[in-house]
């Protein structure tokens, strides 16, 4: 890109650099070190709150504990920075407690809530599925065991 003779470089979620710390090196747009991070978990905060108020939709019981499971790798952004995503969540559903756990065989960018013992699953597509019970045990016996 261009900027009159000037020849300007998009970047976003990349490594921050010497260069990138100098005066007048960002031209417009949001900065920060962390800036892929920060989206990542934003995404899994908007999924997770997908998953709850789809849950509440299909009757799962209120007020009760809230199971996250998610790829090993997603842990960090499921909780957000500071674990303000788990805030977030116990603020806005109000659960008797909430755990967020990692499974080794959830593929990235998946994202399971059990409660009770049923569960649903989404992923970044945005699909919402209903787990069947016998998934759930087995989840519960792996993640939580």
């Amino acid at each position: 890109m261009q900027r009159g003779a000037q020849k300007v470089d998009l970047r976003m979620g990349l490594q921050t650099t010497r260069a990138l710390e100098e005066p007048g090196a960002v031209v417009a747009g949001p900065f920060h070190p962390a800036f892929g991070a920060l989206v990542t978990s934003a995404i899994y905060l908007d999924m997770a709150i997908a998953l709850c108020e789809s849950a509440r939709a299909s009757g799962f019981p209120r007020r009760k504990s809230l199971t996250f499971i998610v790829s090993p790798a997603d842990l960090f952004h499921f909780n957000g920075p500071r674990k303000t995503n788990i805030a977030s969540l116990k603020e806005r559903f109000e659960p008797a407690d909430l755990h967020a756990t990692a499974d080794t065989s959830l593929p990235r960018w998946t994202l399971i809530l059990i409660t009770g013992s049923r569960g649903v699953k989404t992923d970044r597509s945005g699909q919402i599925t209903e787990l069947r019970r016998k998934e759930v045990a087995d989840l519960m016996l792996r993640c939580l065991s």
